[in-house]
């Protein structure tokens, strides 16, 4: 199950990057393909590491020393797109429930069946914030340069996707809290960190719950389903660069300066 999932989170372009070359072809690998496994290695080990330690005495506390680590990898492999859970995710630490959530914002990798922000994504905007740019606006990975314009777009993309999450979390705190249950009591599986959860699951169409789905309202089942849309489609449409208007390449406009912090 998690080699299956890994494989349809690679995406089809790594997929058939690897196999023009374990077919003997002469291709060199791309700097996509590069990011890619890079960042899922990482993603795969770092969260299991995570989840070992924070479930080692709680959600695994069952376990012999080898399920442990099979179940730490589990879960560290199926938050980012599948939804499989071998443990309750309501069972799950704080520490690892904060894991999951940004597991599940960043998801697979473009051109695959998963979803988030994706992997390259990520990576191109931790980058930047850690190491910045250089002069021309650009970046130096694997003795190769990422464009500013990828740079703006995968900032960007980022940003939008962090807006659709408000407004979703946003919406469900009015339909589930303030409405649902103002009057009567909050029931224990509608609480903040519950809604959070549902829907970072939704727009990463992952799947995952604390249990809050079942005891949703009719309107908070319809923010849902938009959340997973807008996460799954949405996001490709909004990824898709702007075409230029002809005239905009002949008008010029003098430089402002913005203070930043």
């Amino acid at each position: 199950i998690m080699l299956l999932i890994v494989c349809g989170g690679l995406g089809f372009v790594v997929l058939q990057d690897i196999k023009r070359k374990m077919f003997g072809e002469k291709h060199r690998i791309t700097l996509h393909t590069k990011i890619v496994f890079l960042m899922t290695v990482s993603l795969i080990f770092t969260g299991a590491v995570f989840y070992y330690i924070f479930e080692y005495n709680t959600a695994f506390k069952g376990f012999n020393q080898g399920s442990k680590v099979m179940a730490a990898l589990f879960q560290s492999v199926t938050t980012r797109t599948a939804g499989f859970n071998s443990v309750t995710e309501a069972f799950l630490t704080a520490p690892s429930k904060l894991v999951t959530l940004l597991f599940m914002f960043i998801g697979g990798s473009p051109g695959s069946i998963a979803g988030g922000i994706k992997v390259t994504t990520f990576f191109i905007v931790l980058i930047v914030t850690l190491h910045g740019t250089d002069s021309r606006g650009e970046v130096r990975v694997f003795d190769q340069k990422i464009s500013a314009g990828n740079l703006s777009r995968a900032q960007t993309f980022a940003i939008k996707a962090v807006s659709i999450l408000f407004v979703s979390i946003f919406l469900l705190t009015i339909t589930e809290l303030l409405y649902n249950g103002g009057n009567t009591g909050i029931s224990a599986e509608k609480n903040i960190f519950s809604i959070v959860f549902e829907s970072f699951s939704a727009f990463g169409t992952v799947g995952l719950s604390l249990g809050l789905t079942p005891h949703l309202s009719l309107p908070g089942k319809i923010v849902i389903m938009l959340t997973m849309f807008a996460g799954r489609v949405g996001l490709i449409s909004m990824a898709m660069p702007r075409r230029q208007k002809y005239s905009e390449y002949l008008v010029d406009y003098p430089r402002g300066e913005v203070l930043i912090s």
